[in-house]
């Protein structure tokens, strides 16, 4: 790697374009002696027509001021130096490089098969030993049960896109991936990924030292592709090492289309050209070529497919969507997570860094048309692409002694991928339109919708259902979901108490016999709980009929509003509930130049209550919080302050024109705390515009506490007719059939609800009557 390379030289040599004779036959390699690759320092507009004057082949893909690279014959070369432009000299001897580089792949391997990845290899047939396709039928003669032959489509000169399909068809209806290189012809080191995964996942498949193969052939279906571009990659050996594009005729002496411009999403934006000579030609329309056509039908026709990976050369990037906008994708978080993870387990490998890591539009460069935007906008894939060894040292024509140590590196990083939970969902996932229910209210039914997504696969009729339990000990009770249009479902879980301990998990299967949990695992790993709740129960409540004495300072006032208006807004002319409230001038607004004015509630008992919520009726005006302030606070020792509430809207004065019930959640401060006060404040205020101010009514402290009595059912505090009613569904019924929720009667716990039971549950009777004489 050449670590003092430029990075933006591998981006350019990357996607840059080589215009050398593209008509030639495959009988006449191109040659390239004498051909250097230079960098030239172009400072003006000028400068630039006049390189471009000279040199055909700037491997930029934007031309302008700067750094520019170019493949140089040697008049070239001279008439460069003429220009008298800063120069420098990358590689001195290019057809050396790909005399090297052939050399390597000449050499006939005394076992053809065990050093297949010593060498770079052209794509040849299944009978012609040391090819691509030989190989790729050898993986399938060696392990039939696990890898076909697949089909892709065919090119526009005729020729067949092959690639592998390895999966354990003892399992089914599991997702895939696809995986392919070769889409740009002359990046030959993305060709030999696929199959280099390939032999990984066959070899080790069963392997008891490690058994990563087994686990991912046992549970995804992969499709790997070499070559996408077969008419390309083989006009790169036959006649040109540096053809990038397919191979359709346009006219004159002018080949080719750049696939990787011809995809849908974003089609014929920046990145790409509409100019034919171009190496980042577009095509006349989306899809118009054989390749693409053949590779996105082959995506619609794998509805499972949940991954991609479109492997390139060169640069050691890790790039995700989007490359025709900077706008980030959707699930920018995940393919950052990802993406980072995966140049982490590249690093591990042999020091390698991918350090270009991001969507292709902020990491590379504009590219519109590519295979990634269209997969993951369209069908919602996660589409990642790697660009491989190096950063524009060696580029395109990394030798083969690097081709083992490159894919070894990438093979952690791919595992990762197909590992992800993208990827290794299950055929169809639960989604809650509103949050799974943290805590359930005693006494009260409780509803839950979903949605059944199908991810691929299809659901069996009624196999969706629930299953909950209410105490460890009760094995879980199944009940069937409510159907509803589309893919909507409902289920009720009923009522228990406030000694209960919910437990609960979704199950479905798929046609195929997959069974589906939500969450994943249950209920051996995890399952949902809730907390218990009493509703709404009022700790304290003052509604200010009367005057409570709270403490007051400057113009806070309690009484009648009256209505009076002051710069901005006006206050009330009556309470929430009556006539009285509290407020700062009641008669008016607050002042300019007001320091913090407070209104103190007394201490409020909140111990062994939890999950304390203040609410209150507000008539609130005040300016920016630039200027003027209101807040609540709250205190446990009337010393220290905690502000819960202030207003802090910085564009618009707050002006309330009726009443608003505000509510604030204590329970941080106030949970079972015995001194719990709570302050209003007025200002500090500046000296220009004056408001209405705080005019507060009905004040309030709530507790969700499901205080557990013997027999108290619903945890309202009182054990009343409406516990005595459950209790009879109760009494002596069969603890492997009784309704759930029977073990708050069971006070005793001798797993039995019966007289002895309604003995305990009789002392703790606060209803409207005496309770029945006790049971036999």
């Amino acid at each position: 790697m050449g670590s003092n390379t430029p990075r933006w030289f591998a981006i350019a040599l990357a996607c840059g374009s080589v215009m050398l004779s593209a008509a030639i036959g495959a009988d006449q390699p191109r040659r390239f002696d004498g051909y250097k690759i230079i960098r030239v320092e172009v400072s003006s507009q000028n400068e630039l027509e006049a390189l471009e004057q000279e040199v055909t082949t700037l491997l930029n893909c934007v031309h302008g001021v700067g750094l520019m690279d170019a493949l140089v014959s040697p008049d070239q070369l001279d008439a460069v130096a003429a220009l008298r432009l800063p120069t420098q000299v990358v590689q001195d001897d290019v057809q050396a490089m790909v005399e090297r580089e052939r050399a390597a792949s000449s050499v006939a391997a005394a076992d053809p098969f065990a050093d297949f990845f010593q060498a770079y290899h052209p794509y040849g047939s299944f009978d012609e030993s040391g090819t691509i396709l030989w190989y790729m039928n050898e993986l399938v003669t060696r392990y039939p049960s696990l890898a076909s032959l697949v089909e892709i489509g065919t090119t526009i000169e005729d020729r067949t896109i092959w690639g592998l399909r390895i999966s354990n068809d003892a399992i089914v209806e599991k997702p895939a991936v696809v995986y392919f290189g070769g889409e740009h012809a002359r990046e030959w080191i993305g060709t030999t990924v696929p199959t280099y995964f390939a032999t990984f996942l066959l070899e080790d498949y069963g392997s008891d030292k490690d058994p990563t193969a087994t686990d991912l052939v046992d549970n995804v279906e992969f499709f790997l592709i070499p070559v996408f571009n077969v008419d390309g990659y083989v006009f790169s050996w036959t006649s040109n090492r540096f053809w990038r594009k397919n191979r359709r005729f346009i006219g004159g002496s002018t080949y080719g289309v750049d696939l990787n411009r011809n995809w849908a999403e974003g089609w014929g934006g920046q990145g790409s050209s509409g100019f034919s000579t171009s190496e980042v030609y577009r095509g006349p329309s989306p899809f118009s070529e054989p390749e693409t056509q053949a590779l996105r039908d082959f995506f619609l026709d794998h509805p499972n497919v949940r991954a991609q990976l479109d492997i390139h050369a060169y640069g050691q990037d890790v790039l995700w969507p989007y490359g025709y906008t900077h706008v980030p994708p959707a699930d920018q978080k995940t393919y950052a997570q990802i993406g980072q993870a995966m140049r982490s387990l590249i690093f591990d490998v042999h020091d390698i860094d991918y350090d270009g890591i991001g969507s292709i539009y902020t990491a590379l460069y504009a590219a519109s048309g590519v295979s990634l935007d269209w997969t993951y906008a369209v069908l919602d894939i996660l589409s990642f692409s790697f660009e491989c060894r190096d950063q524009g040292a060696i580029g395109f024509l990394l030798p083969p002694d690097q081709i083992i140590p490159n894919n070894q590196e990438l093979l952690p990083a791919i595992v990762h991928l197909t590992n992800s939970d993208w990827v290794r969902s299950a055929p169809i996932r639960f989604e809650f339109p509103t949050p799974i229910p943290s805590a359930l209210i005693a006494g009260q039914d409780t509803t839950i919708d979903l949605d059944l997504v199908t991810v691929y696969g299809s659901v069996a009729p009624g196999s969706v259902n629930i299953h909950y339990r209410y105490h460890p000990d009760d094995p879980f009770v199944e009940s069937p979901l409510k159907a509803l249009s589309g893919d909507a479902y409902q289920v009720v879980l009923p009522a228990t108490h406030c000694g209960s301990t919910p437990e609960f998990y979704f199950r479905a299967e798929t046609t195929g016999g997959v069974f589906v949990t939500d969450p994943v695992g249950a209920p051996a790993e995890e399952v949902h709980t809730a907390r218990m709740e009493a509703g709404a129960a009022t700790l304290y409540w003052e509604n200010l009929s009367r005057n409570p004495g709270w403490a007051a300072d400057g113009l806070w006032q309690w009484g009648e509003p009256t209505g009076q208006w002051a710069d901005i807004g006006t206050d009330p002319i009556e309470g929430h509930t009556g006539s009285n409230v509290y407020g700062y001038n009641l008669s008016g607004g607050y002042t300019n130049n007001l320091p913090e004015q407070h209104l103190t509630s007394p201490p409020i008992d909140c111990t062994g209550k939890f999950d304390v919520i203040l609410r209150f009726w507000r008539w609130l005006c005040v300016d920016w919080p630039a200027y003027d302030h209101a807040s609540v606070r709250v205190s446990t020792n009337g010393v220290d302050w905690v502000t819960v509430w202030e207003n802090t809207d910085p564009v618009v004065p707050m002006v309330d024109t009726a009443w608003v019930q505000q509510t604030i959640d204590l329970s941080a401060i106030a949970d079972d705390q015995p001194t719990v006060s709570v302050r209003w404040t007025m200002g500090p205020t500046d000296g220009s515009w004056t408001a209405c101010g705080w005019n507060i009514d009905d004040v309030r402290l709530d507790t969700t506490s499901c205080d557990s009595a013997p027999g108290d059912y619903d945890g309202n505090g009182n054990v009343d007719l409406k516990d005595l009613s459950r209790f009879w569904l109760c009494l002596g019924s069969d603890p492997a059939t009784r309704p759930p929720g029977c073990r708050t009667f069971d006070v005793n716990q001798d797993d039995d609800v019966d007289a002895a039971d309604w003995a305990w549950i009789r002392e703790s009777w606060t209803g409207p009557r005496e309770p029945p004489p006790a049971i036999p």
